[in-house]
This record gives structure tokens, sequence and C-alpha cells, in this order.
């Protein structure tokens, strides 16, 4: 070809070649990573070189996005196949966040000849380069209390080594990005040449295997996949000699006896001696590697009554889904099915939060952006959870928690079409994105969600097609790939795709659909029908409108809501928990907020349903339903100078807040603050030690400012 296609020209291509719908020039921009104007520059400039070779250049349809005819993506395919010397020098070139990576890898891993003369030949960069990310990395490290020393045989880090992993598990994603690059263009002279990688993966898949079968636990896909790729990692350094030392893992001796008395420290152990380490020695291992084994995403978890930690996160997952329902007012079509999958996911949370190991990377801003109301109300109900561990959840772990409720609140049972649903997260994950295509598509049957493994085991799709969150081989029936959590763009896109294969119908009917080509053919030559057809199929679902969010409305922050008019102190003395109540409500009922039957339901809720308002450390969230009394949206606080007792000693309350909400959604960036508030321990304090108006008002204002 003439004229040399630049990288991001053919990477336009590529994309266009590869999908079988139209791509608007907003979604070329978002594949590419560029701006809609670069799109437009590549457009007109690939259009110009294509014309050139004597191939017809990508097509616009008005409104609907670009695309290239069969003939076209043929040569194009072609095209890409055939390299120029300004590709060639380009495809393998490592960027500044892979080479990063790779030398993050290679320090974990305990490798002894990371060495700049090594790092410039596997990389490719020159010697100042490398160096700068020596720097980049020394400086990263010693913000975690790890150092990187130079030696004559290379670089190393020194540290605790259990510092040392959290670190590396944290950036897990990073390892693999790093070790995926050397595998993929450096395989023959890696960091690793020599070490038997494969051999590590493949014994410790077997493993895995026998450890769901002897502990009853079935992983998700990611979860096996991280655990695969982590532990090997951690055999090699401990084949290299770094070691935890013994009785320091994990740091409570009491901690340490229930590790050692559960069938995963014996499966833990085993695989040690596998490889040759003396157990006996370095039993704080086998502890450290239960403890990734009980941290892993579950799908499903055997019956065990002897174990007391099962016992009580069950305890705690039916208090959590009770206080949600308290809170909401919502009832749950399946409340047995969300206690029983609640629990699955939480077994595995528990472990995480007690050994500090919670979720970085999560789904935060698509849930607290798509659901913020179920995000709040999950904020607020986790209580009893996270006292377990007297540890709060981080946003990523809530958000996780959130999509079970979400899953089940957005259920809708009309199903006619049949879509095969693949997932590889947990079970939350899966069905909050069962729950959202179920309700864009009201016509379409979701059958599943299944794992990986499960669908690898089916030879024929009886769906009509394959819906998955990971790329998955072609069976016999199409397959989809989706985010776990959908925007409206994608969902949009989602549709023309399924209308294009006739899984859901266009605007227009089957029936005005041949009209339309009979009037075409009246009046053109029709080359090709089907594509023809296809074409106007795709067109025509442009108009469906899958989903569409509320409206919000205005939302109110908390100091336009708790302020001078609304905050009161009293004296606990001779005060028992309704007088508390019906006195916190007061400010709303004066101001006309509520009626006196508000303040009755509230009273009358904590008789028939116990104590679940006391949402936290000596905190009460009373509130009822909007049509039991609430004229307008209000809240309330009353701090006492003491605790008294919510129905017995086990639930003290001191700070009394008050709810009095109009509808389910104006009051929810008040309620987010408040949660936010009443989670920093040191903000709670503040309110609980407050004795004038103006402290809880700088409280309240400390968190605004974050806004």
């Amino acid at each position: 070809m003439a004229d040399k296609l630049t990288n991001q020209e053919r990477r336009l291509l590529q994309v266009l070649a590869e999908e079988s719908h139209y791509l608007s020039a907003e979604n070329l921009a978002i594949s590419l990573q560029v701006s809609k104007r670069s799109i437009y520059n590549y457009l007109n400039s690939v259009s110009r070189k294509l014309i050139n070779a004597g191939i017809v250049p990508p097509r616009n349809i008005n409104g609907a996005g670009y695309y290239l005819t069969s003939d076209s993506k043929l040569s194009v395919h072609d095209l890409l196949a055939t390299k120029t010397d300004e590709a060639d020098s380009r495809v393998h070139r490592v960027s500044p966040s892979e080479r990063r990576n790779i030398l993050l890898v290679a320090l974990f891993a305990g490798e002894r000849d990371i060495t700049i003369t090594r790092l410039m030949r596997i990389t490719g960069v020159a010697r100042n380069t490398v160096i700068s990310d020596l720097d980049w990395a020394r400086k990263e490290l010693n913000n975690n209390q790890i150092e990187l020393v130079g030696t004559k045989e290379g670089h190393v880090l020194k540290g605790e080594e259990i510092l040392i992993r959290n670190y590396f598990q944290t950036h897990f994603s990073a390892l693999m990005d790093g070790y995926e690059w050397l595998r993929k263009y450096r395989a023959n002279d890696s960091f690793f040449e020599g070490k038997d990688t494969v051999g590590l993966n493949t014994m410790l898949n077997d493993w895995l295997h026998l450890v769901e079968r002897q502990s009853e636990r079935a992983f998700s896909d990611d979860a096996i996949r991280m655990i695969e790729f982590y532990y090997a990692f951690v055999l090699m350094r401990v084949l290299s000699g770094h070691f935890i030392p013994q009785n320091s893992f994990p740091s409570n001796l009491e901690d340490r006896r229930e590790l050692r008395d559960k069938k995963e420290f014996g499966l833990a152990s085993n695989l040690l001696a596998q490889v040759g380490v003396e157990v006996t020695n370095h039993d704080a291992e086998s502890l450290y590697l239960e403890s990734l084994l009980l941290s892993g995403q579950l799908r499903s978890v055997g019956s065990d009554e002897q174990d007391d930690v099962k016992t009580k996160v069950y305890s705690a997952a039916i208090e959590v889904v009770d206080s949600f329902q308290q809170i909401t007012g919502f009832s749950f079509y399946d409340r047995s099915q969300l206690i029983s999958e609640l629990y699955v996911h939480l077994l595995s949370t528990y472990y995480r939060v007690k050994y500090q190991r919670q979720y970085r990377d999560g789904m935060v801003k698509a849930i607290e952006a798509n659901y913020p109301d179920i995000y709040t109300y999950t904020e607020l109900s986790i209580r009893p959870f996270e006292k377990l561990n007297a540890h709060p959840l981080n946003e990523n772990e809530l958000s996780l928690i959130a999509i079970y409720f979400g899953s089940q609140m957005y259920q809708d049972e009309s199903h006619l079409g049949s879509a095969l649903l693949v997932c590889s997260t947990g079970l939350g994950t899966s069905r909050m994105l069962k729950a959202q295509l179920e309700s864009a598509f009201k016509g379409l049957k979701i059958v599943g969600p299944i794992t990986k493994r499960n669908y690898n085991s089916i030879r024929q799709i009886s769906e009509d097609i394959v819906l998955s969150t990971i790329p998955l081989s072609k069976k016999n029936k199409s397959v989809l790939v989706l985010q776990p959590i959908m925007n409206d763009q994608e969902i949009s896109d989602l549709t023309k795709q399924l209308a294009v294969k006739g899984i859901v119908m266009p605007t227009l009917p089957a029936n005005k659909i041949s009209a339309l080509l009979d009037v075409i053919s009246d009046n053109a030559e029709i080359i090709n029908q089907t594509s023809l057809i296809t074409g106007i199929k795709e067109v025509l679902s442009f108009s469906v409108k899958p989903y569409s969010k509320k409206e919000r409305g205005y939302q109110p922050l908390l100091s336009e809501l708790i302020n001078e008019h609304t905050i009161q102190f009293a004296k606990a003395n001779h005060m028992n928990w309704q007088q508390a109540i019906a006195l916190a409500a007061e400010p709303l009922l004066v101001s006309g907020s509520v009626e006196q039957s508000y303040i009755d339901a509230m009273i009358t809720n904590v008789h028939n349903n116990g104590p679940y308002i006391n949402i936290g450390d000596r905190i009460a969230f009373a509130h009822a339903r909007p049509e039991e009394g609430v004229n307008e949206l209000g809240m309330a606080l009353l701090c006492l100078d003491k605790p008294i007792n919510l129905l017995d000693d086990k639930h003290p309350i001191q700070l009394v807040f008050v709810l009095a909400a109009s509808d389910d959604r104006s009051h929810l960036k008040a309620l987010a603050e408040l949660a936010s508030m009443l989670g920093d321990k040191r903000r709670l304090h503040q309110l609980l030690d407050a004795t004038k108006i103006s402290e809880v008002e700088d409280v309240i204002a400390e968190g605004e400012k974050q806004l």
C-alpha cells in the first residue's frame, strides 16, 4: 500500500473489520481512547488511503454510524495481515505502564538478575529510561514500607515479607499485565526463562479442583484465575527463600488456632509439600495460603453446622436483609434466595476483611451512578455484618453487596425469548446483569448465570444467543460480550445487535420491513438482499429505548435538613427510647412535615420488628413509610448526654436521627452524607461529644466540603 497506515488508523480499521453492526463516532472514540474529532480525522485519512488502494472506504449511515462492506472487510483483513515496516517497528514496543508492571512482576517473583542491562534488553528501551523506571519503583515501594535495593546480581526487595505480598496482591492486575506482556512478546528471553511457570499453573489448577471437592466450596472463574496466578508467584518467592516468619501470620494467636482447625489448612500444607517446602518449619506459609483460599470469591458453599464462622455469617446475612427491608420498606420476591446468595458472598468477604484484603477494584462508580438509592441503603444496612470483624467495609465491597439487593429489586418475571448468560464473577454481579437485561428486554428469557467452566462442558447451546462478561469460544450459537454493569449506551448497542439477529423486534413489525423492501426493490437494484435486511433492522432498532433512568429531581444536602431548626440536645435521665423518638421528631411535627401518626408508626415499627433502627455505635435511625403521615421531606437529630437502651441493654443509643421521606429518592443525597459521616469514627465521636448546635453543623459541613 503506497500510503502507509499509522498505528491508530490500523486500529480503527481493525475495529470496523471485526464488528458486525454499525459503530458511532462516539463508540469508535471509546474503543481507541481518543476524541471524536480525532476519529473524524482518522476516518478522512483512512478513506483517502483505502480509495487509493482500490478498497471501498468506511460508509456512514446518518444517525447510525460507520461500517465496512463485506468485500472491504476481506480486503482490510488482508491489508492488516501485511505489516508495514512502520507497524513492525512498533507492534511489540512496551508502554511506560507495561515496563513498570514487568519490573514489579520480576521483583515479586524473587528474581535476582534484574539488572539495568537485562531490563534494557527485554523492554527495548534506553538505559536512562530503565533508570527512571527503577526510581519510580523505589519511591512507590518506599511508600509501602518496602525497599528496592541494588546489588551486584541485580535489584531485590527488602522488607517484611507480609508487607511485600500485601502490596503485590493489591496490585494484582499490574502483575498480570506485566507477566502477559512477557509471555506474549518475550517468551524466549524473559526473567522467567527456564522456570516451569506453566507446570506450576497446571499443578495449581489440579489442586484447586481437589480443594473444591474436599472443602465443598465452588469458586468463581475470576477467583480461580487469581488464585492460580497469584499462588504461582507466591510459590516462586517461597522457592527463592522468601518465607513468612513463624508465628507471625495471622498476628492473633486465636486466629491461627482457628485456621489450623479448618480443612483448608491441610490442603494448603499439601500444596507446599508438593513443591518441597518443609511444612513443619514453615506452617505460617500454610496459614497464609489458606487465608487466600478462604478470601476467594465463591459461587456456592456446602453446609457445615460445626463451622462457627459460617453460622455467624449466615445470621448476619439474615440481619442485613431484614435491616434493608425495614429501612426501605421493600418486600423481596424471593427473600430466602437473596439470603442464601448473600451468605455465600459474605463468607469470603468476612475473610477478606479479617485479613485486610478488601477489594480495591470494583464497580463503585457504576453502582453509585446508576443505583445510588440501593448503594446508600446497603451502606446503612450492613452494620450487622461489619460487627463480626469490628471493621467497616470499603466502597468496593459495599458496591458488590449492593448488587445482590439491586438484582432482586429490579427483577422482572415476564419472559419470552431466550439467552444464556455466562459470568466469571460472583453471583451478585451475575444477578445484577441478569436483572438489567430482563428489565431492558421484557420479552427475553435469561437462562443462568453459569460459569465459563459450565459453558465449556456444554456441547450444544439450546438458547438463541450467549451473553457473556468474558470472551468465549463459539459453539453452535453466537456469543456477545457485555460489561458486568451496562450503561445506557451499552444497552442501546446490545439492542441493535439483538435486533439484527432477530432476537428482539425492531420498532417496525416484520410485515412493515417486507413492505419497505418492496418499495426499495421497485426503485433501486438490490445487490445483497440479506445485508439490506440486516441494515434495515439495525437502523429501525435505534428508536428502541430499552432503559431509562427515573428523573431524580432535587435532592437537598444533609445541612439543609439537619440544622439549627431540627437539632436538639437533651438529658437522658428517666427518658426511654419511645420518648426519645417522639422528642427527636418534634421539630418535624411543629413545622408540619409530619403528622402525629408518623411518630406513632416509627415507635410501632420498633415494637413489631425489634431494634433494627440501631444502625451503628449508639446510633438510632428512626423512620416509617411516607404514607403513614409524611407531608414533606424532613430530617431531625436528638443528641442525648448519655446512652439509653433501645428495647434492651444490647442496643444503647445516644444519637437519634429521624427521617421523614416524602418519596423514594429526594432524601438520597442527604442519606448518603449521613452514612458517610456515621462511618467515619472520628466524625462520629465528634457528634457524640457535641454539646452545641454549631458543633454538629461543623461536623456536617466538613463532609460537604468534599462533595
